[in-house]
């Protein structure tokens, strides 16, 4: 699954463009539209994979955990705390943890599958998807005699096929439901303020505040490109995709 997040490519879904850019022209807004819409059902068609598989996890990790609790095995439920909130938000570590129980060895395998599967078949789908905006944007009338519109398709073109062109520029707005790369793995910030298992805050458009459970708090900021979060001015979490509503 880690060679296959390096190679997943990001998938800007949103219709906005760079900060301060004029409004699309007319003859791209149905296309843009079309696209978003194409792509939206693919996260959507994704997301109802992901929730079943995680569901089942998440039963099994139930059941577990009240044999655990009935043992008074305080490391054990802690395991478990652990790995319901990286079910939760689809973030599991694909390495097994050492003291996780047999029993959910399973269901745990199924769930990362699930989601890697799923992951594959957005990026598939977001390809095809892809190339027919940009077919129809080639076929778009006009742009050798007008330059502000053959900026935008080909700000367009970039916006789609790779990471140039953020596709969060608004923490407080568009952060909720996106997923992000971070480390070795993915992480959603979920519309209830939760982050890898940690609560988040988004105190102004640029800033993300990461409170620690066990107490602290980190300061990062959004890249002007809306693609990158970074810490002390680094990179720290790469966009991954949007959120599938």
């Amino acid at each position: 699954m880690k060679a296959f997040l390096k190679t997943l490519p990001f998938l800007l879904v949103s219709l906005s463009t760079i900060q301060g850019a004029p409004e699309l022209n007319p003859a791209i807004v149905p296309l843009a539209a079309k696209h978003k819409e194409g792509v939206t059902k693919l996260l959507q068609d994704a997301e109802k994979t992901n929730s079943f598989a995680r569901d089942s996890y998440l039963v099994v990790l139930d059941q577990v955990e009240k044999e655990i609790v009935e043992k008074s095995d305080a490391k054990g439920v802690e395991l478990i705390t652990s790995e319901r909130a990286g079910a939760k938000t689809d973030s599991l570590p694909e390495a097994v943890p050492a003291e996780l129980p047999r029993k959910l060895l399973g269901a745990r395998r199924s769930l990362i599958k699930a989601i890697a599967k799923s992951d594959e078949d957005v990026d598939k789908g977001a390809k095809k998807l892809n190339s027919i905006y940009v077919a129809g944007l080639n076929g778009i009338s006009g742009a050798k005699d007008d330059a502000q519109l053959a900026e935008q398709i080909d700000r367009e073109k970039k916006r789609i096929i790779s990471s140039i062109g953020g596709p969060v520029l608004n923490l407080q707005t568009d952060l909720a439901g996106t997923r992000w790369k971070y480390q070795d793995k993915i992480v959603t910030f979920t519309t209830d303020g939760r982050w890898n298992g940690e609560r988040y805050a988004t105190p102004a458009p640029n800033i993300l505040e990461i409170h620690w459970n066990g107490g602290g708090k980190a300061t990062l900021t959004l890249a002007p490109e809306g693609n990158v979060i970074l810490h002390n001015g680094k990179p720290d979490m790469f966009f991954y995709r949007g959120p599938s509503k």
